[in-house]
């Protein structure tokens, strides 16, 4: 995996956190939970980021 593509992935993901009050409170509560991945186009697999 490329790492600027996962650093890029994992940034995107803590601004979804905080896009929104909607969204940052179902998150705070536990109630979303917002996830990465990554799409590999050559081997169709896909990896789930933490």
């Amino acid at each position: 995996m490329d790492n600027a593509a996962i650093e890029n992935i994992k940034r995107g993901v803590e601004q979804l956190k905080t896009a929104t009050p909607v969204l940052s409170e179902k998150v705070n509560a536990g109630e979303l939970q917002i996830n990465g991945a990554f799409y590999d186009l050559d081997s169709g697999k896909v990896e789930l980021l933490k």
